[in-house]
C-alpha cells in the first residue's frame, strides 16, 4: 500500500520487495502480480501514477475467495458468490425429485 501522495515511490518500494524475495530464495512472478489503484467513488482521480513495468493495472482483484474493487465497494463480490450459490442451487434443483419420489416440492 503506497499513498497516492507517494506515487514517485513505487519503483523504490517494488525494489524492496524484489530484495526480499529473492532474500528469502522465492521467485515473483510478474504475470501473476497486480496493481490497482484504490479510490473512493465520490472523489475523481486527479492523475494516476504511469503503470509498472510488468505489472498488469486492474479494476478488480480476488484474495482469498474475497474480491475487492478499486472502489471499496462490495458490489462484485455479492455478485460472484451470488452466481456461485444460483449455480449450485441449480445443479441440486433436479435431484430433488430423486430423493421425493413420492412428494415433490412445490
Amino acid at each position: 500500500m503506497i499513498p497516492g501522495s507517494n506515487s514517485p515511490l513505487i519503483p523504490d518500494e517494488l525494489g524492496n520487495i524484489t530484495q526480499w524475495v529473492n532474500t528469502n530464495n522465492l521467485k515473483l512472478n510478474p504475470k501473476k502480480s497486480y496493481e490497482m489503484i484504490v479510490h473512493l467513488t465520490s472523489k475523481k482521480l486527479a492523475c494516476t501514477p504511469p503503470p509498472c513495468d510488468n505489472i498488469t493495472r486492474t479494476h478488480q482483484l480476488t484474495v482469498l475467495g474475497v474480491t475487492f474493487s478499486n472502489t471499496l465497494s462490495f458490489s462484485p463480490h455479492i455478485q460472484n458468490v451470488t452466481a456461485k450459490a444460483a449455480t449450485t442451487l441449480y445443479a441440486l434443483k433436479p435431484s430433488r425429485f430423486m430423493v421425493y419420489k413420492e412428494r415433490p416440492f412445490g
